[in-house]
Formats: C-alpha cells, sequence, structure tokens
C-alpha cells in the first residue's frame, strides 16, 4: 500500500491513523472511567473535628444548632433529641412561630452563596441560585440547614476534577432523611446534570439524603440523571468551584488540604419556605 506513495505522505497517513487510534483510547477511558466511579453517597471521610460543639452533642444524643445568621428572621431552634427532631412539621412548627402561606405569585428563586474558609472576598465564594420547581422540599431542606449554621465549619471532603466536589458534615449527624426528589424515585424534576447544578448526594437508598450535597463540573453527567435530587445551578464562582476540584487527592478522593466552608449564607428576597418533611433516621427503607 505505501510502495505508491511518496515518504513523507506515508508518513502523514500513519501519524494520522495513530491519532485518530489514541483519541478514540481516550474517549472509551474516559467514558469506562464515569462508569466505574464510586456512587455519590454521603461518604464520612473528612474530619469532623473542627465543630467542637457538634460533635459533643452528638455524643450525647442530641444535635447543637447555630443560631441562624443572614437574613432568616426565624428563632433558632432549641437544641433537640434525635427522636424529637423529625416532628418539626408539627409541634415545633408553634416554636417558629406561624409561617406565612406561599404567596399567590412565584417568588424570586432562593439564592446562596458558599463562602469558603481561609480566603479573600469574592474570589472564593460560590453563589447559586435553588429551584423550588424542580426539588420543593429539596430546596426547603437546605434552606433550613444553611440558615441555622450547619454547614458551619464543614468542607468539600470529596473532589474529583471534571466531575464533582461534595461536601457538608457526616450523615452520622444528621438524625433524618429527606425523599429523594428524581425521576427515579417517582418525582418529576426534570433539571438535568450539567456544569454548576447542585444536587444532593445519598447512600444506595433513593429517600437517603440529609445534608451532603455536591456541584457537578462536568458539561454533561447522563449517568446521574433522573438518579439524584437536582436542585439548584452554579450562577457566579464556579472557577471557585473548579479550583476546589484540582486540589491534590489522598484516598477516597479527599483533598490533602481541607477545602474548608466558613458558612452558607441564603437570601430568600423576603419569601418563607417551610420547614422541610423529612423521615426518622433510620426509617428510610425504601
Amino acid at each position: 500500500f505505501f510502495s505508491s506513495m511518496a515518504p513523507r505522505k506515508a508518513r502523514v497517513v500513519v501519524m494520522g491513523i495513530y491519532v485518530v487510534i489514541f483519541v478514540s483510547a481516550a474517549v472509551w477511558q474516559w467514558g469506562l472511567l464515569l462508569r466505574t466511579l464510586p456512587p455519590l453517597g454521603p461518604s464520612d471521610v473528612h474530619d469532623d473535628s473542627t465543630a467542637p460543639s457538634v460533635r459533643a452533642m452528638h455524643s450525647a444524643g442530641r444535635v447543637a444548632w447555630a443560631s441562624p445568621a443572614m437574613n432568616d428572621t426565624r428563632p433558632p431552634l432549641p437544641t433537640q433529641t434525635y427522636g424529637a427532631m423529625h416532628q418539626r412539621a408539627g409541634s415545633e412548627a408553634e416554636t417558629l412561630g406561624a409561617l406565612p402561606p406561599r404567596q399567590a405569585s412565584s417568588p424570586r428563586n432562593p439564592v446562596v452563596t458558599i463562602h469558603m474558609a481561609n480566603a479573600s472576598a469574592n474570589a472564593s465564594r460560590i453563589e447559586a441560585e435553588l429551584y423550588p420547581k424542580h426539588a420543593p422540599n429539596t430546596v426547603n431542606n437546605f434552606i433550613y440547614l444553611a440558615t441555622r449554621g450547619f454547614y458551619n465549619n464543614s468542607a468539600f471532603h470529596r473532589v474529583i476534577p471534571l466531575f464533582v466536589i461534595q461536601g457538608g458534615w457526616s450523615w452520622r449527624l444528621v438524625p433524618y432523611t429527606i425523599r429523594g426528589e428524581f425521576r427515579a424515585n417517582g418525582v418529576n424534576n426534570t433539571l438535568l446534570h450539567s456544569k454548576g447544578v447542585l444536587a444532593m448526594a445519598r447512600s444506595g437508598r433513593p429517600n437517603s439524603a440529609s445534608s451532603q450535597f455536591y456541584i457537578a463540573l462536568g458539561h454533561r453527567a447522563p449517568g446521574l440523571d433522573g438518579s439524584y435530587a437536582t436542585f439548584g445551578k452554579v450562577t457566579k464562582g464556579l472557577n471557585v468551584a473548579n479550583h476546589v476540584a484540582r486540589q491534590p487527592r489522598s484516598a477516597g478522593d479527599r483533598p490533602k488540604v481541607k477545602q474548608g466552608i466558613e458558612y452558607i449564607s441564603v437570601e430568600t428576597f423576603g419569601h418563607s419556605y417551610p420547614l422541610p418533611e423529612t423521615i426518622p433516621a433510620g426509617k428510610a427503607v425504601a
């Protein structure tokens, strides 16, 4: 075949064949990686020793909720026992005071800002818009936790470049779970994974999400669509999220240097969001 071609042309053809083979192999390997990545479960891998009050209360069978900051006008929740935690939709509503009903007109979507620790100004803030239309109870839960300081001094404890960064406290510190608002669990959530989308991490059980969340960093992640509760999208600071994802990692995709979250602030634009509907820990059998 090559005998009828000039040596230079033959080399060009051979190099072209090598390039095609290399690109095809790279695409195949990336597809294999996405299929074999561990599930986005509530992995208990980061050190929560930076929150001794939470640790101490947890050891005593209770959870300490920080005072609400930012623009949440409702009073802080009292320290609650695990058994009473899931009753917030009833008796606790009286503690919080009467919650105004949802306005007839659609309110402006809430916005959250993740303030990274040990950083300065806007260069280390991740701002995201939440979408109650797609996952209303998931949004209620995130606002509930954030406005009470639950994410204070937590971290992004799992980082995978071009895939996700996952953050929040250990699932052991949250005595409840919420229903997974995604298609495979019977909820018509049409928000697909794309760059910057927020979603809830969970174990293999559909209704096992509680507080841990992740930010998608790839253009698409069809393997996750319909199986995780997507509920928001980054509007500013995606470069900060990508910077977190590029940090050197150890086993379990844990960053070698803690990527701390100082706190998460919430702007609801004057709209009140109800308390989340929850499932007591250990009872999310489906």
